[in-house]
């Protein structure tokens, strides 16, 4: 790349696909990343290293971004600061949006006026005209009155993108951007009260297809966003895999164990903490796993009865329980799993024979006495790799979605590919990508939503 002069200006285009342009005197270099931050910080560091440290100062970088139009100043320690004076109309260091881009406001700041109580910043209250006697009186405001008058509170300032940056490095006020009040608004979503424990089940009866998977990484999006109560259960006839993909709290606790001990635990003796050496916390992520039989010699399956007696222990105990279950749809522990669920989730890699799997799955459960739950169902679409076949996906999700009634998309969620799962390892919530954990929170929030919605009752599916 040539020697920058006084004058050069960087022009950065990034892409919702992770792809960075940045051109310096017409040559143009691309950059490559899994999301939209990563390849942001990716350009900043090029630009410090390859453009401003030459330059021996900061330079003008103006970036467009799938949040709007921005005129940064880039130092060659790769610190972000605020742009040169411009000739028009544009405030120094504050973006301008792009048409189509967020035109949030900057957040309010009070003005001095309305803090120190000077008269002259509102009018005063009208003093109350008497009343006399045969006159109507008007209801006497209460302190529900009071409460709704309230100003609403300022939008929190931005924390991601380069409004983020902005704020934390030049203290602009500036409210976040259309990504960032997305994610905030799933996670909000999956924050949202529920009127009572729910027990979702993730299910496809084809192995290899993401349902472990998917219990643990909705678990941990769940568990972080709402700071705990979620179990994990690995509610597999024999032996599942959750055990290995998990962390071990070297207890060896496991279904067999809890089922032991749920007389005492349902008991009006039973505590919380009593559960401890049975499911495995998992750090960090605020959630437990209730794994499968961990003995090698064991014999026993867990069926209808056994499946029952836990789960009215486990939703005594935690808020959301989620089901990861075998391939054996006819098995009786999972038809128990089925009367019990409130909220179906389906997962599926984008392959053929997954999908067909979960579409003959759901064929079978539309002509049963669990047909209710498809009109609430989530649907998750795992990229098996990192050239997943668009046509294949839009296909799978246009099935399911018209299956489970999904008409705005909003419950078929397309999960990215992940290095980090691809070698069927333990799950590390913080290992994933920044699209990656997204993807997961919109998952939940969707999760959370639907539940709270609950499913069309049986009747009413028929009646269809």
């Amino acid at each position: 790349m040539p020697d920058p002069t006084t004058t050069t200006v960087v022009d950065v285009l990034v892409t919702t696909d992770g792809t960075a342009q940045i051109t310096v005197n017409d040559q143009t270099h691309e950059l490559r990343a899994s999301d939209v931050d990563t390849a942001r910080r990716r350009s900043v560091a090029h630009i410090a290293t390859t453009v401003a440290t030459p330059a021996g100062g900061p330079v003008l970088a103006e970036v467009v971004d799938p949040d709007g139009s921005w005129h940064l100043l880039i130092h060659p320690d790769g610190t972000i600061g605020e742009a040169p004076e411009r000739t028009d109309s544009q405030t120094p260091g504050v973006p301008t949006v792009t048409a189509g881009g967020d035109q949030s406001p900057p957040v309010a700041t009070p003005s001095p006026a309305s803090l120190d109580g000077d008269p002259t910043a509102a009018p005063a209250a009208a003093a109350p005209r008497p009343v006399t006697a045969g006159q109507d009186r008007s209801p006497r405001p209460t302190a529900r009155d009071l409460l709704a008058d309230s100003p609403a509170p300022p939008i929190a300032r931005a924390r991601q993108g380069w409004r983020g940056a902005l704020v934390r490095s030049l203290h602009l006020p500036l409210a976040p951007g259309a990504a960032e009040l997305a994610a905030r608004a799933d996670e909000a979503a999956a924050q949202a009260q529920l009127a009572g424990p729910i027990t979702v089940m993730v299910v496809n009866p084809k192995g290899g297809v993401g349902k472990t998977t998917s219990t643990l990484a909705l678990a941990a999006a769940l568990g972080v966003a709402r700071g705990g109560g979620v179990l994990a259960w690995d509610n597999n006839e024999t032996r599942g895999t959750m055990a290995l993909r998990s962390a071990d709290a070297g207890h060896g606790g496991d279904v067999r164990t809890l089922l032991a001990a749920a007389p005492a635990l349902t008991s009006t003796a039973g505590r919380a903490g009593d559960l401890d050496g049975h499911v495995h916390h998992q750090a960090g992520v605020r959630f437990d796993v209730l794994p499968s039989e961990a003995d090698p010699t064991g014999t026993g399956i867990v069926d209808a009865d056994d499946f029952a007696a836990l789960h009215q222990l486990l939703t005594r105990f935690y808020r959301i329980v989620l089901v990861d279950t075998g391939n054996n749809i006819r098995a009786t522990n999972w038809q128990a799993a089925a009367r019990a669920t409130t909220q179906l989730v389906i997962t599926t890699t984008v392959r053929e024979d997954s999908g067909a799997s979960a579409a003959w799955m759901l064929d079978a459960l539309a002509e049963s006495e669990h047909a209710h739950l498809l009109s609430t169902a989530v649907t998750l679409l795992h990229d098996p790799s990192p050239k997943t076949p668009e046509r294949l996906r839009r296909r799978l999700a246009g099935h399911f979605a018209a299956v489970t009634g999904d008409t705005d998309g909003t419950r078929t969620i397309r999960l990215p590919y992940e290095p980090s799962l691809a070698a069927g390892g333990r799950i590390d919530h913080d290992a994933l990508s920044a699209a990656g954990q997204r993807a997961w929170l919109r998952a939940a929030a969707a999760v959370v939503t639907s539940a709270r919605r609950g499913p069309e009752t049986a009747e009413s599916t028929r009646a269809r």
